[in-house]
């Protein structure tokens, strides 16, 4: 019977031990606004395709920014990738960032419409505008036209773009 006894207080004894332990939560534990906040954060976004692009368009101006001022108009680098001047915050928003010229424009067939439009502009006396883009593959690509010499020697200016690519699902969380 003794031994009984003791094994039942040690069963209350370890229950009380493991009850104790574990923190239960209460209203009083719980920040509510914060899960409220949380909450609203979390919920779907309806967003039109209108809003997107417009939301890329407005976030590819403040990384251009940035990106331009690495960008020296009289010794570009065709094909540059590299952007050390953004910062960490900013390439969260960029699946990838190059500059196009005529040695290495875009590979697939809507960038390429979109460099011979700039051709034709040059060609034709017309402005040039930045744009942005919806691919084929749904992909969103800001272009930023801007002219350089390839050299001090080079008389003639070259076109440049400067394409950023957006991350759609970071730029839809952040409007």
């Amino acid at each position: 019977m003794k031994n009984h006894k003791l094994h039942l207080l040690i069963v209350v004894f370890a229950i009380q031990i493991i009850i104790n332990s574990c923190k239960i939560e209460t209203d009083k534990n719980i920040d509510v606004e914060k899960v409220k906040q949380e909450m609203a954060d979390r919920k779907f976004k309806r967003l039109t395709d209108a809003q997107i692009v417009q939301g890329a368009y407005e976030k590819a101006l403040e990384l251009r920014e940035s990106a331009m001022n690495e960008i020296k108009p009289d010794s570009l680098l065709c094909g540059k990738k590299e952007f050390d001047q953004l910062s960490n915050e900013e390439k969260v928003f960029i699946e990838k960032i190059e500059v196009s010229c005529k040695e290495n424009p875009f590979t697939d067939s809507k960038g390429k419409q979109v460099w011979e439009a700039y051709i034709y502009n040059i060609q034709n006396g017309l402005p040039l505008k930045d744009n942005i883009q919806k691919l084929e593959n749904g992909r969103l690509v800001y272009s930023y036209p801007f002219s350089f010499k390839n050299s001090e020697e080079d008389s003639v200016n070259q076109l440049g773009l400067l394409n950023i690519w957006i991350n759609k699902k970071e730029l839809i969380r952040s409007l």
